[in-house]
């Protein structure tokens, strides 16, 4: 719903955009590594092919059978959603290695980024995150790291009220003469369609 997405804009972005930064300087990305996930996946992979190759030549040497033949299918469907899961891992490497880049520079390179960008770097970095209403709290799961971090979500909130009022005090102690020129004609102080023509500023 888009009231829970205005929740997480206002509320946590910038704490998990603080919490990105930290891990990423934490993080040795050097050793790309295997996490247990991905061995898994890997092991299943290895497993799936070795399994689909036995059932093809089961059909070739005893002869065609339908039943065999489904059961080859639904492991090829298998084995091409596990690859496609291998190619997740390596698209989130690549981001994670991209934000890598930036960490030395990290306010500049966030702001630049379009709510789509910051959204796709979201769910590259971001394999989830688990909320404790109760306790108010949110436990995030990085994609490159079995790191997690834990945000207070009321501290967040409190954190996103000051810098709304402190965007609003800005805003109100910029001059005025920034907009007077909407409020008033440069002749004078009353509109030229005013019909009290005695108070009216010479032209």
């Amino acid at each position: 719903p888009a009231c829970h997405k205005a929740v997480w804009q206002h509320h946590i972005t910038y704490a998990v955009s603080e919490a990105l930064h930290a891990v990423l300087e934490e993080t040795d990305l050097g050793d790309p590594g295997v996490t247990a996930e991905q061995g898994m996946v890997e092991d299943m992979i290895a497993k799936t092919q070795s399994s689909i190759e036995n059932m093809q030549t089961n059909l070739y040497s005893h002869g065609w059978d339908e039943g065999i033949n489904k059961k080859v299918e639904e492991q090829k469907a298998q084995l091409q959603s596990l690859i496609a899961r291998r190619e997740e891992y390596a698209a989130d490497r690549a981001t994670e290695e991209a934000l890598r880049a930036q960490v030395h520079d990290w306010k500049a390179f966030m702001a630049k980024r379009t709510p789509e960008e910051l959204c796709d770097l979201y769910h590259g970095s971001i394999r989830r995150i688990d909320v404790d209403f109760e306790a108010g709290v949110a436990l995030i799961h990085w994609t490159f790291t079995l790191t997690t971090t834990k945000v207070d979500l009321t501290r967040e909130k409190a954190r996103a009220r000051e810098r709304t009022r402190a965007a609003k005090k800005v805003n109100s102690d910029e001059p005025v003469s920034r907009v007077s020129g909407q409020v008033v004609e440069p002749r004078g102080f009353e509109p030229l369609t005013s019909s009290v023509r005695g108070m009216r500023s010479p032209s």
